[in-house]
């Protein structure tokens, strides 16, 4: 019967360990996947808003030359 016991205490540990591994991947996956920690968030925000600029240059410029 303590053989029985003992298997299923390290049953139990094993299981516990287990799910403590699996929250800790869980949690890193959760910082893969917030926006503001994401590498390729960071990059097209700064391309987007490059382009965005370039494109308003573009715009205000061309409105100019109309206006002339």
């Amino acid at each position: 019967m303590a053989g029985y016991e003992l298997e299923l205490a390290k049953m139990k540990q094993a299981e516990y360990r287990y799910q403590m591994d699996t929250d800790a991947l869980a949690e890193e996956v959760r910082k893969l996947e917030r926006p503001e920690s994401s590498l390729w968030y960071r990059l097209r925000k700064l391309f987007t808003s490059k382009n965005d600029y370039r494109s308003r240059k573009h715009t205000r410029t061309s409105t100019l030359r109309h206006e002339h």
